[in-house]
């Protein structure tokens, strides 16, 4: 039987019914990443539809929960479709996972993760980009996620962290960062330095390069046979007239130049990896694979690329190939910093889920650096972690702009020409080296207004940061929200004989709330106290680290004690497994706590062989409340795949349980897998096409 013919059994199974009526919430936040400082904030946008595409009724709630940080506001109440909610970020850095259900359990969890960094230094900023051009086309390898480009007489040019550079060839590694190149120029610092061959970090702008560099022999002074004589030196073996000779030699790069090495460096440092049997002709032998087997066939070319790092890779006038087929061209193309699942880019713009065929396609206006413009049309989006999709039909225009780290931002109107549209707004400034500050505002429909906003600046021996959140009513039944926060801490102090820091400082709060029934103040001063640990290394594979905030505030409501505290415990065997366990407890007298005061998370990931696991489990100590997501992926055969997904949310009486099954098949090892699925809440078969290929 040939291979196709599995393929159409499986379609001649798919059903043609429509998803059942549920809610999907698609989650946004902005900024993208924080630092894990007690202080910094991050807007979590909330938009809830039905799966036809309509705004869910005012006043749905949508409950909220993270592994890391703390929501002032747990629950959200929806108004024209969209909510907001605002996480402030604990003392341990790392990756928050937020999950958002329907308070009564309508709905599939979604999730989002919102990065903490362990210092502001770590924050991405506008100059962490990279961008490269080559007039011959470079080839760009899907799954290694690396490019590889070939010219001559130094004519391929890029810049990164304001260092251009020149050469006749170039690899690139997107997720090391790793850059190699030959016959290469670099300008550092107003300086022209020439290397035959070149590897540097792009992030850090430290690497190493072969190099002619001035050389003075050394004259050894010896007595023998009653005589003083000169060595080491050849016929120029006299004081005073030892002559600089030039030799080559590898030299270490820094960002302000470059120096003689202080340790010997692998002999592999300035190799290219190895990707497929390419056919660019001055790298080919090179690059050259030991086992054809190991071919990655599918690979796009292109003639410009740009990454700005964590947020965005570009690419202009790009060809994708499946071996030496084209199977697509686009003029501008772009994914995500993490790119996408799978080896098809395509994938990222058509979906088949459930039946239902998906398209989130972008029609860039410009595409570059330092801006671009999109419209973007999507229908058949699924937002959240089942199979049920939003069947909506929405035309967005975006904008992005990127300009150094002075102002960085976006403006996107979704849904345009339908009667629920929404407009945001989002804005990060660099006002000085010590001052920056993040907007982020959203007009749903223009009924409301929902905005927040933060000011940080670094004084010589104290920090502050000043948090506002507003929403407010344009239409209809008022319901104004408006809430300060001023955060102060000193430089931190190290405490003597433990492995951490204390910031002793301040917090200011003032709240006032405005309904119909009449309008609520709240406002405090607190001295505050704030411990932050070192990631305590138990082990080669182990780590724990902690933190404390302790704040006693005396204000309108009386005196209150507002403590929040986190225990994080990580765990990793190789890079076959990963789990990590954190307990919060957060007693916050000044906001509304609906999940309780104490949290458990675990997040387990596995991968070796033919198996893949992820567990990640969120559960309320002291209220009846549990968050359960999980996934299996097992090969059963080279060709053939089984999935299954479970989820389970539990929130006092109410609980939502969801699971999918699905068998896969694909015709080929480089070909994607479609499908079959079953889902529990549809309770019926739907046909699917798998995003990855493992």
């Amino acid at each position: 039987m040939s291979r196709s013919k599995p393929l159409a059994l499986l379609a001649l199974l798919v059903c043609a019914a429509m998803s059942n009526a549920a809610i999907n919430i698609r989650l946004q936040s902005y900024p993208y990443e924080i630092v894990a400082d007690g202080r910094s904030q991050v807007n979590i946008s909330i938009e809830a539809r039905n799966n036809d595409g309509s705004v869910v009724p005012d006043g749905t709630k949508i409950l909220l929960t993270t592994t890391l940080g703390t929501f002032r506001e747990q629950v959200v109440t929806i108004n024209g479709g969209r909510g907001q909610a605002i996480l402030t970020a604990g003392n341990i850095p790392g990756t928050a996972k937020i999950t958002a259900t329907e308070l009564n359990n309508q709905s599939n969890p979604s999730t989002l993760e919102v990065i903490f960094v362990s210092s502001k230094e770590k924050l991405a900023s506008a100059s962490d980009y990279i961008s490269i051009n080559v007039p011959s086309r470079f080839e760009y390898h899907l799954e290694s996620r690396t490019l590889t480009g070939a010219g001559s007489k130094q004519n391929i040019t890029g810049v990164f962290r304001e260092i251009a550079f020149k050469c006749d060839d170039v690899q690139y590694l997107i997720d090391s960062g790793e850059l190699r190149a030959k016959n290469a120029t670099l300008d550092i610092k107003k300086t022209t330095y020439l290397f035959s061959e070149l590897f540097i970090d792009t992030r850090s702008g430290r690497g190493y390069g072969v190099t002619v560099i001035d050389f003075t022999p050394r004259a050894v002074l010896t007595y023998s046979h009653g005589l003083f004589t000169i060595s080491g030196a050849g016929e120029d073996a006299d004081f005073g007239k030892i002559k600089t000779r030039k030799r080559v030699a590898v030299v270490e790069i820094t960002p302000t130049g470059v120096k003689p090495i202080s340790v010997p460096i692998p002999s592999e440092t300035f190799t290219f990896k190895k990707t497929r049997k390419s056919n660019i002709a001055a790298t080919q032998e090179e690059l050259k694979l030991e086992d054809p087997n190991d071919q990655q066939t599918a690979y796009l070319t292109a003639t410009r690329f740009s990454f700005v790092m964590r947020r965005e890779l570009q690419f202009q006038d790009v060809k994708i190939y499946q071996g030496d087929e084209k199977i697509w061209s686009q003029g501008l193309m772009s994914f995500s910093a993490g790119g996408f699942q799978g080896q098809y880019p395509m994938q990222q713009y058509f979906t088949i889920t459930d039946n239902q065929f998906g398209v989130n396609y972008p029609f860039f206006l410009n595409l570059g650096r330092q801006s671009s413009s999109a419209v973007r049309f999507r229908t058949g989006q699924s937002y959240g972690s089942g199979i049920n999709v939003n069947r909506g039909v929405f035309f967005d225009y975006e904008s992005n702009w990127n300009r150094r780290d002075n102002s960085i931002g976006n403006m996107t109107i979704s849904g345009v020409g339908r009667d629920d549209y929404q407009v945001d707004l989002r804005q990060t400034l660099r006002l000085n080296p010590n001052t920056a500050a993040n907007i982020s505002m959203g007009f749903p429909q223009f009924t409301s207004v929902l905005g927040s906003a933060s000011l940080s600046q670094q004084q010589r021996d104290f920090q502050f940061t000043l948090n506002s959140t507003q929403n407010r009513s344009l239409k209809g039944v008022k319901n104004n929200q408006q809430d300060y926060t001023l955060i102060g801490e000193t430089n931190p102090v190290r405490l003597k004989g433990v492995s951490a820091n204390l910031y002793p400082g301040f917090t200011a709060l003032y709240s006032e709330a405005e309904r119909e029934s009449g309008k609520s103040v709240l406002s405090g001063i607190a001295p505050r106290m704030r411990i932050s640990s070192d990631q305590l290394q138990i082990n080669s594979r182990t780590s724990v680290s902690a933190g404390f905030t302790l704040e006693q505030f005396v204000g309108s409501n009386g005196n209150t004690l507002n403590t929040v505290g986190e225990l994080s415990y990580r765990k990793s065997l190789g890079n076959a497994f990963s789990s990590t366990w954190v307990y919060n407890f957060s007693r916050n007298q000044t906001a509304e706590q609906s999940l309780g005061q104490q949290q458990l998370s675990n997040y387990l990931w596995y991968e070796k062989g033919k198996l893949a696991l992820s567990l990640s489990t969120i559960k309320s100590l002291d209220i009846d409340n549990l968050n359960i997501n999980g996934q299996a992926d097992y090969l059963l055969a080279d060709l053939w795949k089984t999935s299954f997904n479970y989820r389970m949310n539990k929130f006092s009486t109410d609980t939502f349980v969801d699971y999918n099954l699905i068998l896969a098949y694909r015709i080929a090892r480089d070909k994607p897998f479609f499908g079959l699925a079953y889902s529990k809440e549809t309770n019926r078969i739907g046909f699917v096409v798998l995003n990855g290929l493992r």
